[in-house]
């Protein structure tokens, strides 16, 4: 669905399959292309769309089980998709509208092996210089590093349990991984490739992070699905349970402002 973001006047609507999970734009922003989130093992494709007419212009059909996690090269010649269900990641080429490459999770894996999940890559990111892919691994705890050349995977970083939507900082410098099965969140110093810093406690599934332009706070989204952990309103019930929003210091750590949000918060954008 399509919304004016200053009056949330309902401009348009397409259909983009059963379960959409990501959306992302090419930079001149007339472009969306959506995934399909789906771990039945059928379907497995994203969809292009005309953002002005909200028209499917495309189906890319074969990306692979479950795909969640969309990533555009630099160029924007090709796509990434992050596939948890399939235990890889697949490079399609947008020109072609076909899969040109696949980059299993780990080396020697087969092809789509539907049911195993014992990586689950989840969310996608690529790194400040455009060369490498960085993933993380919801089931095997770490954020796995793929040289885009190659199509290799070239390092491994742990984390802590189920690391789900993760995020640069404005100037490249560390990675920021939200653990949802720990309520934490690791710091990355991506020049050393380690864990420097971890944020405890938090309440509860921390799931997505952003930051503001100038880098100076993070803002951190929980799903909160355990109930009763609301900051206001306890409830029962993760359908009524609101969701949890941070507001962190990114220089000292310290959490700012902790507020209740929708119920099942999954996704966050800053607007700048």
């Amino acid at each position: 669905e399509k919304y004016d973001a200053q009056t949330f006047e309902k401009l348009g609507e397409t259909g983009v399959g059963s379960q959409p999970a990501q959306i992302i734009t090419t930079r001149d922003g007339s472009t969306l292309y959506v995934s399909n989130f789906n771990y039945s093992g059928n379907p497995t494709f994203i969809v292009r769309v005309d953002a002005a007419t909200m028209r499917v212009t495309d189906t890319i059909y074969n990306v692979g089980y479950a795909p969640h996690s969309l990533v555009l090269s630099k160029d924007e010649r090709f796509l990434y998709s992050v596939n948890p269900d399939g235990e890889d990641v697949t490079e399609v080429d947008l020109a072609k509208a076909t899969v040109v490459r696949r980059f299993p999770i780990s080396p020697g894996l087969p092809a789509n092996p539907l049911g195993l999940s014992n990586y689950e890559p989840y969310h996608g990111l690529l790194s400040p210089d455009g060369k490498d892919l960085l993933v993380t691994c919801r089931q095997s705890r770490e954020v796995r590093i793929i040289n885009l050349a190659t199509g290799t995977v070239t390092d491994s970083i742990p984390v802590e349990k189920a690391p789900l939507i993760c995020a640069l900082t404005p100037d490249g410098t560390q990675l920021w991984v939200p653990n949802s099965g720990a309520n934490s969140v690791s710091i990355i110093d991506l020049s050393s490739r380690t864990v420097i810093e971890t944020i405890p406690n938090l309440l509860t599934q921390p799931h997505t992070v952003a930051f503001s332009s100038d880098g100076k706070k993070a803002f951190v989204s929980c799903e909160n699905r355990s109930a009763g952990s609301s900051t206001h309103h306890p409830v029962t019930g993760e359908d009524k349970a609101p969701g949890i929003l941070y507001v962190i210091d990114t220089s000292t750590l310290n959490i700012l402002k902790q507020m209740d949000i929708g119920s099942f918060a999954t996704g966050i954008a800053v607007q700048q």
